[in-house]
């Protein structure tokens, strides 16, 4: 099945006009939470007096430094309320866009599925959290060999000498630089390959984020080239959502795209496995 960008994105604004006011409502709870959540970090920021001159711990090979503990410690604890609020909301908006594919109405109600019981809002935490591991994985392993540059070009006085150090640091620099970039478009096409993960969840056709994950690299299998034209063709789209009104409409208009993309192809896989089954 090939993907139109187009008519993907036609379709994405067709579901919309119906549905923009509930969409928009639901993009605002969802982007009021992280606000929310930003507010109260940087509250307990004051109230608590956290500052820069408490402990520093410097990183291997001086890639960056954290100059305060407690900093850390809440913005971990901030992570994690981010994960066992926002990741259900986010799933729950998702969810009723997938809505909107089988031409049913929006509802805000759908936004707060996800809370609708323990286990389901463990389950969908477990699976967002497993899957966000795996990409940050990917990215730390892929900025090995640009961090490596980085540290012999650090190191390049000892190194090379005097005499060369300055060449030698110049060429590992320029190294770093075209490692970083490549680290970084090999991550966006491995990235790619999860677009339909979390619709695989949404859909229940797998329940462990292994078996999402594996499902999406399969539908994304051959048409990564056509995931990055759609993902492009949407870049100023998305560059809109730094300021509040425009992203009450490019949320959910980017999310129903790639949505629709994702249950394109997996209903064209279960045709496909109908078919053969028949002719079996």
């Amino acid at each position: 099945m090939v993907i139109v960008s187009g008519q993907v994105k036609a379709r994405a604004r067709a579901a919309l006009k119906d549905n923009r006011m509930s969409a928009a409502i639901m993009t605002g709870i969802v982007i009021g939470v992280y606000v929310l959540l930003a507010v109260l970090s940087q509250l307990v920021s004051t109230v608590l007096d956290i500052n820069s001159d408490t402990v520093s711990v410097n990183w291997v090979m001086n890639i960056g430094s954290i100059r305060d503990i407690d900093y850390l410690l809440l913005k971990v604890f901030g992570s994690l309320f981010s994960l066992t609020l926002i990741t259900p909301l986010m799933l729950g908006f998702e969810r009723s866009v997938v809505c909107m594919y089988d031409g049913r109405r929006a509802e805000v109600s759908d936004l707060f599925y996800y809370f609708g019981g323990v286990r389901r809002w463990l389950g969908a935490v477990k699976y967002k959290f497993l899957l966000g591991v795996r990409l940050i994985l990917w990215f730390v392993l892929l900025l090995i060999p640009s961090a490596v540059c980085a540290a012999l070009g650090e190191m390049s006085y000892y190194i090379f000498g005097e005499r060369y150090s300055d060449m030698a640091a110049g060429l590992l620099g320029g190294g770093q630089t075209v490692l970083t970039l490549a680290a970084l478009a090999v991550w966006l096409i491995i990235a790619l390959g999860y677009f339909a993960a979390d619709y695989c969840y949404i859909l229940g056709e797998d329940s462990t984020a292994r078996g999402c994950i594996s499902h999406s690299k399969r539908l994304a299998r051959g048409h990564r080239a056509e995931l990055f034209g759609l993902a492009v063709s949407l870049f100023w789209w998305i560059v809109l959502c730094v300021l509040l009104f425009p992203a009450l409409y490019v949320v959910p208009y980017v999310t129903a795209a790639f949505a629709f993309a994702s249950a394109q192809f997996i209903g064209e896989e279960k045709r496909t496995s109908a078919d053969r089954a028949s002719a079996d």
